[in-house]
């Protein structure tokens, strides 16, 4: 299921992706307002990272980095920023 965020993100419940830290936050009170913490950062951050502990991680190369792993997380919300400048990911939000 993908939820709304910021125009040019989507985000994955469930999920976390491979990336390189490039700051984080310890208190951050939505998943919104990480992915908008990530977008104020947008020339190093294209992979936000949220959890309900309120832990928000920005990261740049997705899948690519060497913190974390891609795959299934039951505590972890991934949210990508189209790799285009902010147009969305096309055609993802109709498969999903």
């Amino acid at each position: 299921m993908l939820l709304a965020v910021p125009e040019g993100y989507v985000c994955f419940p469930g999920v976390g992706i491979a990336g390189n830290i490039v700051g984080f936050d310890f208190v951050v009170p939505s998943r919104d307002q990480c992915v908008r913490n990530c977008e104020a950062r947008s020339d190093l951050c294209s992979l936000a990272i949220y959890t309900p502990s309120q832990l928000c991680v920005y990261m740049s190369d997705p899948f690519l980095g060497q913190f974390d792993r891609t795959g299934l997380s039951p505590v972890k919300t991934a949210c990508l920023r189209a790799q285009s400048g902010g147009e969305t990911l096309g055609g993802l939000e109709e498969v999903m």
